[in-house]
C-alpha cells in the first residue's frame, strides 16, 4: 500500500505530466480498451505499462520489453506482472517506452491514415 498512489482526476495538463513523470509505472487493469490512449500518454512520459491481455491493450503491449500483460480477471497474475516490471532496469524501460510512443505522434498517425485512404481510393477506381 505504501507504494501505491491513486490520484483524483487531474484537469491541468502540467499537473498530469508531473504526476506521470513521478510514477514508476502505469497500470491498466481493465480488460476492455478500444485503443489505449492513456497507456500511450503514459509511454510518452516514459512509463513502463502493465495491462490486461485483452482488447487493444494486448495489441499495444504484446512483445514490448517495457510492458507486461496479465490474464484477464487474474489479480495474482497482474500483481506478478507489476513485480516483474519493478524488478527490471526502470531507466532502460522508460527510454524504450518513450521511443515506442513516438509511433503515435500526430504527424505520423495522420500520415499513415491519409496513405491508407489514398490506397483505398486507388483500389476503388
Amino acid at each position: 500500500p505504501e507504494m501505491l498512489a491513486v490520484l483524483p482526476y487531474e484537469r491541468d495538463r502540467a499537473g498530469l505530466a508531473r504526476a506521470l513523470a513521478s510514477a514508476d509505472l502505469y497500470v491498466a487493469p481493465f480488460p476492455m480498451e478500444t485503443f489505449g490512449l492513456a497507456a500511450v500518454e503514459a509511454m510518452a512520459c516514459g512509463l513502463p505499462v502493465v495491462g490486461v491481455n485483452s482488447g487493444a491493450m494486448a495489441d499495444l503491449l504484446t512483445g514490448a520489453c517495457w510492458a507486461r500483460l496479465s490474464r484477464p480477471g487474474n489479480a495474482t497474475d497482474f500483481a506478478r506482472a507489476v513485480q516483474d516490471l519493478l524488478s527490471q532496469n526502470l531507466e532502460a524501460l522508460r527510454a524504450d517506452a518513450r521511443k515506442t510512443a513516438e509511433r503515435y505522434a500526430w504527424h505520423r498517425t495522420f500520415g499513415d491514415l491519409f496513405r491508407a485512404y489514398h490506397s483505398l481510393n486507388s483500389v476503388s477506381r
